[in-house]
């Protein structure tokens, strides 16, 4: 398929004011296309903590970026959905927990952003080495933006977060948020990528001339986001006021115990036992993770209330735990609740954003009453987050999937949170390393707002990260058990919560802008790459 108005009997695109020898301007055989997109897939879940092979990345996106060229918007779409369905059903396989409707319907939801990135890589016309190179770099940002926008917003398998254990280049995130990363790879990939095919062109000598300013950008580019890390790192966020000692309790109880009767009496001498143990250790504040209560409307129950507010007050520590609350309507909140050393109800947040197709249906009214859709539960979301007061100092509380989108630690950094703490229960993903991967995310978030930040998981990982992501103390998991660390408050603001996500509206605008323009009867004409 061509988009530039003809094509010759060779398959070979015929683009007014280009040369096909110079520019690189023909598409591959679509069949070999559709391998190279699978190819993308494939390099792209090595490069997550399934295998954690991150060097990937670096390379991951080459074979889409060249499948992708001259193939015009149909057979550019089909390519996005081979990437976006490959990728997604491998990294997002744990969703098979709320049942095989629910995989579909992440994995498809998720596969839209890529087909349209397909459409547009599909539809662009082959210009300079650089301009190529930024374009796709601006384009594959704008593609996981979409994702994130919305109710609906799912920001699982961003290409930045392959590469959350190396701290030299996370720091990137304090200043441009999750988009800086993922921009330096994906530039990286084009600009290789933009090398293979001037070479195949034009031969390796002159290919490697005609590609060899992008290459500069592309080191470039990398060179100063190093030199940016390293810095960080020498010169970490100061802090603002004096440490606390932190605990974090993993009871690693199964999901499929957890809220059996049977185990529901064992499950609070567990927590309280490990509470205990993280007081002795010398712990101030004490976290449990994500509905951690095994009863339903904990806050409703005067003598369970009475039971956890008296072992704050006699342990004297601040406790975080998590529960279920009624909402009314057989609707359900996603809550956690904060008691002060004096055994009172201090605050309280209710989760805010929620999983699509595993903690509420999309579109419940308009589908079909399939006994599958049962294991979608029926969560309400909360407000606005805001901070908690932890006697003077203010926390950010991001319940389990609120961690995986940025701009909510940011917000409540401007409201003036001091930590972040991330309740969570990963027992849904089981002994898979889809836990690894939620942790990865506390680290990333932890550099974005420069706020050291705790995690608190059932089944595991749980531990607590720097203010510029280093992994201080981590659980395996279904390890039972405790971690206690001494963290500092962090008043300084990044850069990031300061602008929030100003470069990916600039990536989306751009190639918005450019798509437009490649419609233009004028657009193909300029010079050779």
């Amino acid at each position: 398929m061509s988009v530039h108005g003809g094509e010759s009997a060779e398959g070979v695109e015929v683009t007014r004011g280009f040369s096909p020898a110079h520019s690189g301007s023909f598409p591959l055989p679509f069949w070999q296309a559709l391998l190279l997109a699978a190819a993308t897939a494939l390099l792209l879940t090595l490069s997550f903590p399934h295998v954690r092979l991150h060097s990937l990345a670096w390379l991951a996106l080459i074979p889409f970026l060249l499948a992708c060229r001259g193939q015009g918007v149909l057979r550019g779409t089909v390519l996005g959905l081979v990437l976006g369905i490959g990728f997604q059903a491998a990294l997002l396989s744990w969703a098979l927990f709320f049942g095989p409707l629910a995989l579909v319907g992440l994995v498809l939801f998720k596969s839209v952003a890529p087909a349209l990135l397909g459409a547009v890589l599909g539809l662009r016309r082959p210009g300079g080495a650089v301009g190529d190179a930024f374009f796709a770099a601006s384009a594959w940002v704008a593609m996981e933006f979409l994702q994130t926008l919305g109710p609906l917003g799912i920001t699982w398998g961003m290409l930045g977060q392959t590469q959350a254990r190396v701290p030299v280049l996370i720091q990137v995130g304090a200043l441009v948020g999750p988009w800086g990363l993922s921009f330096v790879l994906a530039l990286t990939n084009a600009a290789v990528a933009g090398w293979v095919v001037r070479w195949r062109a034009s031969g390796l000598r002159e290919g490697t001339r005609r590609a060899g300013p992008a290459l500069a950008w592309a080191a470039g580019i990398c060179a100063l986001a190093l030199l940016f890390g390293a810095w960080r790192l020498a010169h970490p966020p100061v802090a603002s006021g004096p440490p606390l000692t932190w605990g974090v309790v993993q009871v690693s109880m199964p999901q499929d115990v957890k809220w059996d009767p049977a185990f529901q009496a064992e499950t609070m001498e567990r927590l309280e036992a490990l509470t205990r143990q993280a007081a002795a250790q010398g712990a101030q504040v004490v976290v449990w993770p994500e509905t951690s209560i095994p009863y339903r409307g904990f806050l409703q129950m005067p003598g369970l209330v009475t039971r956890v507010s008296r072992l704050a007050r006699d342990l004297g520590v601040w406790l975080l735990v998590g529960s279920i609350e009624s909402a009314g309507h057989q609707a359900t909140l996603n809550t956690a609740s904060l008691f002060s050393p004096q055994g009172r109800l201090a605050g309280r947040h209710d989760k805010h954003r929620l999983v699509p197709f595993g903690e509420f249906l999309p579109w419940k009214r308009y589908l079909p009453p399939l006994p599958q859709l049962d294991l979608v539960m029926n969560y309400l979301p909360g407000p606005r987050p805001h901070p908690l007061d932890l006697g003077g100092t203010p926390v950010g509380v991001l319940i389990c999937y609120e961690s995986m989108v940025s701009h909510l630690p940011a917000d409540l950094v401007g409201q003036g949170a001091r930590f972040l703490v991330v309740p969570t229960n990963d027992a849904w993903f089981g002994e898979t390393s889809a836990a690894a991967h939620h942790f990865d995310m506390a680290i990333l978030r932890a550099v974005e707002t420069g706020r050291p930040t705790i995690q608190a998981g059932n089944t595991g990982i749980s531990g607590f990260v720097s203010a510029t992501g280093e992994v201080l103390s981590e659980t395996r998991l279904m390890e039972r058990g405790v971690r206690v660390a001494l963290l500092a408050p962090v008043s300084e603001e990044t850069l990031y919560t300061r602008v929030g996500d100003l470069l990916a509206w600039a990536c989306a605008g751009w190639v918005l802008l450019a798509g437009l323009a490649s419609l233009s009867p004028r657009s193909g004409e300029g010079q050779p790459a």
